[in-house]
Formats: C-alpha cells, sequence, structure tokens
C-alpha cells in the first residue's frame, strides 16, 4: 500500500466537496426549473356544486367554497376565480352529482346576491361536456348535444352570462346553456386588439336546455370582439344553436378575423322551427375579415347578416367601399328553376377585379336569409370585376322556395350579407 502524503489528502478533499457542492446546485437547479414549469403547468378545476359561492382561499390553488367542510366544495364561481388566479392554460370541468337532481343542472347565477360572473381574465377552458352524461351534437343538420349545464342569469342583475376580458386569449367555451342575462349570453371583449384566439362551440345561447323554446339574453346572444377567433366550426360538435336572444343573435364589432361558422342562429334545435333573435342573425359593425360561412340564419326580425348595422347595404359598382368586411358586395341571382327533378340557379357578382371569391347558396321555405345551406361555388372576377356563375345544388330545391347567396373573399375573408332572394320556377 502506498501512503499518501499530507499535501495529497486535502486536495482529494477539497476535489470531492467541489464536485459535491456542484452536483447539489446542478440538482437545486433542476428543481427550481421544475417547480417553475409545475406552477405554470394546466390545473384542472372541477365544478361538483350548483351554487354561487366565493372561493373561500384564492391563494391556496384549490377551488372550494368551504375550507372546513369534508373534500372540496367547488362552484363555477370559484373555479373561475382560481383559474384567474392560477398561471397558465387551466381547464374548468364539471362532476355535479345527482343528489342536486337527476337531469340539467342549473346554475342560478347571482341567487346568492353576488350578482354576475367574475370576468375570466386568464386562458381557460370551461367545458359542459364533461358533465356525466352531456353529449356534443352529431347529426348534419339542427342538433341533437345533451347539455346538461345551464347558467340562469336571472338573479345576475346587470352584465353578461360568460365575460372574457383581457387575459382570456386562448379560451374555449363548450357544452353550456347561457340563458336570461340582462346583457349578452357571452361577451369577449378585447380593448386595444389585445385578446385572440377564442373559442365558442356547441352552446346554447338565449334558449332552453332542449334548444326548442326562447329563454331570451336581453342583450346579443354573443358579443365576439377577440381577432383570429371563432364561433362554432367545420364539425357538427362545434355548431352552436344562438337563437331567442332580444338583440343579434352575434355581433362582431372590432374584432379581425372571425370565423363564424356551421351555426344556427335563429332556429330551434332541429334546424327547422324558428326561434329568431330579435335584431339580426349575425351584425358586423367596424370588423374586416369576418367570414361567415355554412351557417343556417333564419327566421331573425331583421336581416340574416347586417353589415354596418345599418340595414341593407347596397351594392356598389367596383365594389370601392369601405366599412365593416369591406361592405363587400352580394350576388345578384337572375334565375332559380327547377325542371325535371333539377334546380339551376344563375347569377352574377360584381366586385373588384381579378380577384377569387366562394359564392355560398341557401335555400328558404320563404324571406331573404339563408335557412339551409345547398352547395358552393368559387369564381374569379374579370378585368371588369364581373363573374357569371350556374350552380346547380346536389338536392333539388321545391319549387315556391327562395334562394339566397353570400360572396367571401378569397384573399381577406370578407363575407357579404345575403342576396335578394329568388323564388324557385318550375320554368
Amino acid at each position: 500500500m502506498t501512503n499518501q502524503s499530507s499535501k495529497e489528502r486535502p486536495t482529494w478533499r477539497m476535489t470531492t466537496k467541489a464536485m459535491a457542492a456542484g452536483l447539489l446546485v446542478a440538482v437545486m437547479a433542476a428543481y427550481l426549473i421544475l417547480v417553475g414549469q409545475t406552477a405554470q403547468a394546466a390545473t384542472t378545476f372541477t365544478v361538483n356544486l350548483p351554487g354561487d359561492t366565493h372561493d373561500a382561499d384564492l391563494g391556496d390553488g384549490l377551488c372550494d367554497v368551504n375550507l372546513f367542510g369534508s373534500g372540496q366544495q367547488c362552484t363555477l364561481r370559484a373555479a373561475i376565480e382560481q383559474a384567474n388566479a392560477t398561471p397558465g392554460a387551466d381547464v374548468i370541468n364539471f362532476n355535479i352529482p345527482d343528489d342536486f337532481g337527476a337531469g340539467v343542472k342549473t346554475i342560478n347565477v347571482g341567487s346568492t346576491g353576488n350578482g354576475g360572473l367574475t370576468p375570466i381574465t386568464d386562458q381557460v377552458t370551461i367545458n359542459g361536456y364533461s358533465q356525466p352524461g352531456a353529449s356534443p351534437n352529431t347529426v348534419a343538420r339542427g342538433t341533437n348535444a345533451n347539455l346538461l349545464i345551464e347558467l340562469n342569469g336571472a338573479d345576475a342583475g346587470s352584465g353578461d352570462g360568460l365575460s372574457i376580458d383581457a387575459g382570456g386569449s386562448g379560451s374555449l367555451i363548450k357544452g353550456l346553456v347561457i340563458n336570461r342575462f340582462s346583457n349578452q349570453g357571452i361577451d369577449v371583449s378585447s380593448p386595444s386588439d389585445a385578446q385572440t384566439n377564442v373559442k365558442i362551440e356547441g352552446n346554447f345561447v338565449g334558449t332552453d336546455p332542449t334548444g326548442m323554446a326562447a329563454l331570451p339574453n336581453r342583450g346579443d346572444g354573443i358579443e365576439m370582439d377577440a381577432s383570429n377567433s371563432v364561433v362554432g366550426g367545420s364539425t357538427p360538435a362545434k355548431r352552436n344553436l344562438i337563437s331567442g336572444n332580444d338583440v343579434d343573435g352575434l355581433s362582431v364589432s372590432v374584432a379581425k378575423d372571425v370565423r363564424v361558422e356551421g351555426n344556427l342562429v335563429g332556429t330551434e334545435a332541429d334546424g327547422v322551427g324558428a326561434l329568431g333573435n330579435g335584431f339580426n342573425g349575425v351584425d358586423v359593425c367596424c370588423s374586416v375579415g369576418a367570414s361567415i360561412l355554412r351557417n343556417s340564419i333564419y327566421s331573425n326580425d331583421q336581416l340574416g347578416i347586417d353589415l354596418g348595422v345599418d340595414g341593407r347595404t347596397p351594392n356598389d359598382l367596383g365594389d370601392a367601399d369601405t366599412g365593416a368586411n369591406a361592405l363587400q358586395n352580394f350576388p345578384v341571382l337572375s334565375s332559380a328553376k327547377t325542371v325535371s327533378g333539377k334546380t339551376t340557379i344563375k347569377g352574377k357578382l360584381n366586385s373588384r377585379s381579378n380577384a377569387g371569391y366562394l359564392i355560398q347558396f341557401f335555400s328558404n321555405p320563404s324571406g331573404d336569409e339563408g335557412k339551409m345551406f345547398i352547395g358552393q361555388k368559387s369564381v374569379t372576377t374579370d378585368d371588369s370585376g364581373n363573374a357569371s356563375f350556374t350552380f346547380t345544388p346536389s338536392s333539388v330545391v321545391k319549387v315556391g322556395q327562395t334562394i339566397t347567396a353570400t360572396a367571401t373573399k378569397d384573399s381577406n375573408s370578407n363575407t357579404s350579407e345575403f342576396s335578394a332572394p329568388r323564388t324557385v320556377a318550375s320554368s
């Protein structure tokens, strides 16, 4: 055995201590990073009470209205408060037991004297379809969604049903029945265009849980003012029913690039019966890039689509005017005939020159809105801004019904108002 000198031992010990210290620092750094990541991760809060009580302690990260009770007692109001206080993209689910009654669980907002719900100020998904037994729509026409979470605003005082304020970018609201609020059912506000990417999917706004009777919100059904947002979507499960509200079904005021797609606006849940909104189906006040596609818009008291909220906007030659959705010109239908089991629609669009447009066609029992989407055709205008078209839908349209159409510009997604109706003739 070789003995180490007295000089070597301290050096070895110092090296070992240094390595240990370095390892400890590395472990602590990794721990701090992990803690930081965990603090920003999504948190799920589960509503298990239909009440309307505030959260007991916003600092504990738990949705609980009674710290002295057994387990966590979570209301929707408390869940929103905790989601606002907790960093990250949080989720609010529902699991309200049948102890509070079978079937639809109604949350009577304001019933305990707290007024309207706390505005949403951080990204959150509120998922009414998480309530056991709830299910989204699966049918092509109308909606068979089974919604089991209802927000009743009769006692909420002034204000909106759900309000998404600055900080709520990226939020998703789905699977809720929202009715009887004194203002908007859902209000997505965005001062200085700061809010984006909000999605509203699969809700009933302005009706009872069956979707067959009006329980109106006294303002708009939905006010959407977050840019790059979507109301509805391309699949049946995302279809909203927006009917029976006292003002507009849906209003887009200041947001850019909002897509309104595949919704029922002014019909009953079956997509057949009339349950109109008190003013327009969809209005675009001051925005651009609002695409309004493949919706069923019917029986609203004023226009199906209103650009500028000033009544029907006439076409202008060359479409050089400005305003909401650049006041996009609508198509002009020259004929609609059903002969020998085949419907043929002819018309013309005058708009900007050498530009592409999507023409969508709709049938109606009567009137000038767009109850049933029957197909679409892409056109390109010539040097004079004109494009003629002939379209044959896959399904025959009965004689006596009316046909309407919209135009949406490819380059900026501006959708027009509905065209004047053309009654289907037999010859």
